[in-house]
Parts: C-alpha cells; structure tokens; sequence
C-alpha cells in the first residue's frame, strides 16, 4: 500500500464521517480519541522492572535440581531462609572461635619447711610428704631384733619349748611365728604350734617355766626391749618352757 492510497482512504473516511448525523460523530470522535491514548500509554510506559522470581545468575548460585519439582509459591514464602556466602566445605569464623573457659581459682601450694609443709588456699585433697597411721600398731618382731635374740641363746644350753596363739587373732598369730623363728634360730627345740579357745581374754605375752633359768631370764629381757611386755609365770611341774601369745593390749 502506497502512500497516495493511505492519503486516499483517509480523504474518503473524512468525508464519510462529515455526512454523519451529530450524535455518530460524537461517539466516532470519543472512539478515536480513547485509541489514540491507548497508543501513546503503550508506546510511552516504562519497561517493567525484575520480579522477584527472577533468576539468580551469580557465580555462588548451585545448579537446580531439575529432577524434582518445584515448590509452590505458599511453600517457598513459608520455608525461605537466607543462603549463607560462605562458601561450601568452609565455616564462618564465629563457629570457628573457641568457647571462652572460665579462669580456675589461684590457689598456693605452700612452702616446705623441713618436714613440714605449710598449705595455703587449698581446698581438700592431701598435701604431705607422708601419712602415718596413730592408731594401735600391730605387734612385730624386727629381723634384726630375731638375729640379736638367736646370738644370746647361742651361748647357753638349748631350751625345749612348746608355743601357743589364741585362735582366730590373726595379729597374735603372725607375732606368735615371729617369736618361734627367733628361739629355733638360737637352738631351742619346739615341741608344737597351737592354736587355742580360751574361758577368758588371754592379753600379751606369758612365759611359763619350772625355773628362771638364765635362757628363759635372757629370752624375757629380749622381750621386754622389743616392748611385747612379758609376764612371766613358774610352775614346778612343766617339763619345758611354755609360751603363751594373747591378745594386743
């Protein structure tokens, strides 16, 4: 179509709408008008701007899975969260960063005078170069104290002799075999080993014998420095030296 045609069409609209009655005119001239504003709101409206659905084509973005399907608006509005930008396979210094400890209490270990160690602040525990316990010690006879004992026996005439333990003390017991060793180490002759029930409480040591010969006057001061404390008790009749091992006094 030319331009001398359009220019035609045009004269020949004109004069059709001229021969129109007043109200056709009115509505055809209403009707241009309302195309001629559509035109220029169309032709002038800005471009519109990015939505929020928009994709997001920045290098941290992980690729889609196609495989699933997408979520529906109301999900994604209700489950959105920020995306991190840290990157994948590091952690955020925050999480890194130690728990703060509390500081523990000053406390002074003291000085050592000597044997003595003077505590300050401590709460509870020990603190000492040893503990010793003060209550009643057992009965012992040392090695030493049985080789001193078979030394002075060595230089009379050996003894026949015959040893006893109240049954069921075990302290008395061990001391009881502690005494035996030392006379069978200075040549005496045993006779037996018994362990006995008693009517009434046997305390210390008691030495039986015909006669305080000088062995058995030996044997009981070598007794009293051990600190057994013997009791001696003479009876003609016995044919050999008795002893007798009690209770811890």
């Amino acid at each position: 179509m030319t331009g001398e045609s359009i220019r035609g069409d045009m004269r020949d609209l004109l004069l059709w709408a001229s021969s129109l009655a007043t109200g056709p005119k009115i509505i055809l001239s209403v009707v241009v008008v309302l195309i001629a504003a559509f035109i220029l709101i169309v032709l002038w409206a800005p471009a519109p701007a990015p939505n929020a659905t928009s994709i997001d084509k920045s290098p941290n973005r992980e690729p889609a899975d196609t495989d699933s399907p997408a979520p529906s608006s109301a999900s994604t509005a209700s489950h959105s969260e920020p995306r991190s930008s840290t990157p994948r396979g590091q952690y955020p210094e925050k999480a890194l960063r130690p728990a703060p400890q509390s500081a523990a209490p000053s406390v002074s270990a003291g000085r050592v005078e000597g044997s003595v160690i003077i505590s300050q602040g401590q709460v509870g525990g020990q603190i000492a170069h040893s503990i010793t316990n003060v209550g009643p010690q057992p009965r012992r006879v040392s090695p030493e104290a049985q080789a001193h004992l078979a030394k002075i026996l060595h230089a009379f005439s050996p003894c026949t002799y015959e040893i006893e333990v109240v049954a069921g003390d075990g302290e008395a017991r061990d001391l009881a075999f502690q005494i035996q060793a030392a006379l069978n180490a200075g040549g005496w002759n045993s006779t037996g080993f018994a362990n006995s029930m008693f009517p009434r409480p046997i305390v210390g040591v008691i030495v039986s014998a015909p006669d305080e010969t000088p062995p058995v006057e030996q044997f009981l001061e070598w007794a009293r420095r051990a600190g057994l404390n013997p009791q001696l008790e003479l009876l003609r009749d016995l044919k050999q030296v008795h002893v007798l091992v009690g209770a811890r006094e």
